[in-house]
């Protein structure tokens, strides 16, 4: 009998030791894909209100030229958000993203997220870093680089994922400009900086973008792909002259249209595939930025479809180019 009591009280042991080991917090299971699924492509950004411009008629976009090819996207979005502040707000476990993902075509927001909530929702093919408000120096930070690339691969499922790099646009030449009802005067802060390092100079600013990235990320063989979306947003505004306020709608981000320019361009270079017609009409108000009036459709014009073939072309042949104010 005491033999039997001791077996018993070593397997009960043996137990409570198993419970106290196990994760706290449970993992969302590794999604599996069925052969249906095998023509979904699946593209994440960990980034900021620019990923949002970018992607956000991103599949809108693969509708019109890629009818066949279905899409799920994924944005890891906090205000401003470089490379540092995502590794702190990992290694410290802060649930501070918001998640957008759009896996059927319409847009749906996760509160409160983790970084690894996004990361671990889809089987990703594609996951693309992104620098701050503009690139800067810290994009030169190639420990920080390396840290969230290993972040991202300890959540990532399945190891067949690529790792990409995506660089936006710079502010507006007048930085102090903003749609009514949009967002509110761009910070102080930004204003200094924009006019002590640029002189208020869009052309300034994304030649340092553009030499930054093209310097010391495009070389870097870690990035399967290096994705300039500011490059079509940059010819609109400085070859096609499409003013200010039809392409930003305040100090650094973009109006309708000019989220139409970044989709086009980001399209254009992440497939390879030339641009020869554009066949959306109008942009619906539902899918329109927050916090903006409801102003009705965004109707584009013949005008404008040409600008987006030309400004996506473009982008796709001269990602890097320096412009200036001649264009």
């Amino acid at each position: 009998m005491k033999k039997l009591l001791a077996i018993l009280l070593a397997v009960l042991l043996l137990a409570g030791c198993s419970n106290s080991a196990a994760p706290q917090t449970t993992e969302a299971p590794a999604p599996t894909q069925s052969p249906e699924e095998a023509n979904v492509l699946k593209i994440m950004v960990v980034g900021n209100s620019h990923s949002n411009d970018t992607l956000w008629l991103l599949a809108d976009v693969f509708k019109d030229q890629l009818p066949e090819q279905e899409l799920v996207l994924g944005i890891m979005y906090y205000s401003g958000c470089a490379v540092d502040r995502h590794i702190k707000h990992y290694t410290e476990k802060q649930a501070v993203y918001e998640y957008h993902y759009n896996v059927d075509g319409k847009w749906e927001t996760m509160e409160n997220a983790y970084l690894e909530d996004g990361l671990r929702h889809q089987a990703w093919d594609y996951v693309f870093m992104q620098a701050g408000r503009t690139d800067s120096d810290e994009t030169m930070n190639l420990d920080g680089r390396r840290t969230l690339e290993q972040i991202i691969a300890d959540n990532v499922y399945g190891d067949t994922y690529k790792v990409c790099w995506l660089t936006t646009w710079p502010s507006p030449s007048d930085p102090t400009f903003y749609e009514p009802d949009f967002d509110p005067q761009p910070p102080s802060d930004w204003l200094t900086y924009l006019q002590k390092e640029y002189d208020n100079n869009t052309y300034k600013q994304f030649e340092k973008m553009a030499t930054l990235v093209k310097d010391n990320i495009v070389g870097d063989d870690h990035y399967d792909k290096v994705i300039c979306a500011g490059a079509g947003v940059m010819y609109a505004y400085a070859t096609a002259g499409v003013p200010q306020l039809e392409l930003w709608r305040d100090y650094t981000h973009l109006s309708d249209y000019g989220r139409l320019v970044a989709a086009y361009s980001f399209y254009a270079q992440f497939t390879g595939n030339t641009v020869e017609t554009v066949n959306i009409d109008a942009v619906p108000a539902a899918i329109r930025v927050r916090r903006a009036r409801d102003k009705g459709d965004l109707i584009v014009t013949d005008e404008m479809k040409q600008v987006l073939i030309d400004a996506a072309n473009y982008s796709k042949e001269n990602p890097w180019t320096v412009f200036n104010e001649n264009g």
